[in-house]
């Protein structure tokens, strides 16, 4: 089925748009490394490989912070 139409509007309901202001800035950033470490470990990641690339994804976002 090749539905054109907005989801929001499928079935006559209409959903309000999701706001972060729920969630502070360091709760949203822990749910996007927990995202993240979710990821690589469902792709087949250990737990230590999964740490590890988020450390070297931290360095690099402070290296480019720096330029």
């Amino acid at each position: 089925m090749n539905d054109e139409r907005n989801p929001a509007q499928r079935g006559g309901i209409a959903y309000a748009p999701v706001s972060n202001a729920y969630l502070s800035p360091d709760e949203l950033w822990r749910l996007t490394l927990y995202k993240w470490r979710y990821t690589l470990e469902s792709d087949g990641f250990s737990r230590d490989q999964a740490a590890h690339l988020l450390f070297l994804r931290w360095l690099h976002s402070r290296g480019a912070a720096r330029s």
